[in-house]
């Protein structure tokens, strides 16, 4: 009789554990997404930022944004948009560690 009554609890602390552990995993879920969220905000003000120091309708820069050397017409023909010359653009692809 003594474990009948216990036997309640014993489900109850095993519901509680199940309810803790999917909070967890929510919480966990939640900090992801908003990592995710925070991320993609940055990513849009760092490109309306760009757009917005860029000239318009269409008219790229001449020169390097890093080394401020013209940027071959060629490459401008060839990479319409670019803003980087060859030289910078391969190290930028690299990480910029060299």
């Amino acid at each position: 009789m003594g474990m009948d009554v216990l036997a309640p609890a014993g489900r109850s602390i095993a519901w509680l554990r199940g309810v803790h552990e999917i909070w967890r995993w929510k919480k966990a879920m939640d900090d992801v997404d908003l990592a995710q969220r925070n991320q993609a905000d940055d990513i849009r003000r760092a490109l309306r930022n760009r757009a917005a120091s860029m000239p318009r309708e269409g008219v790229f820069p001449a020169t390097c944004e890093d080394c401020d050397r013209e940027i071959p017409e060629g490459r401008r023909k060839a990479m319409p948009g670019c803003t980087r010359c060859v030289a910078c653009q391969e190290k930028f692809e690299r990480g910029g560690n060299d």
